[in-house]
């Protein structure tokens, strides 16, 4: 893909594309943190196995942590 753009320009293909309308919420922010390989890599299997994305498993952790260290 990255050949055929190299030698492609998309003003090319103007009577192949048309205008929608996009929005975007900027005040949705992400936070990354690192971690560590081989816990991701559990973190993944364990949120699969509970049918949840990797994101949903770590944040109602965390969330249940904070809970647990403010009582």
């Amino acid at each position: 893909m990255a050949a055929f753009w190299d030698e492609h320009d998309a003003a090319e293909f103007e009577d192949q594309t048309h205008e929608v309308d996009m929005t975007f919420d900027l005040a949705i922010r992400r936070h990354y943190v690192a971690i560590d390989p081989t816990l991701l890599q559990n973190l993944r299997q364990t949120a699969a196995s509970r049918g949840l994305n990797t994101e949903s498993l770590v944040n109602l952790w965390l969330q249940e942590r904070l809970l647990s260290t403010q009582t």
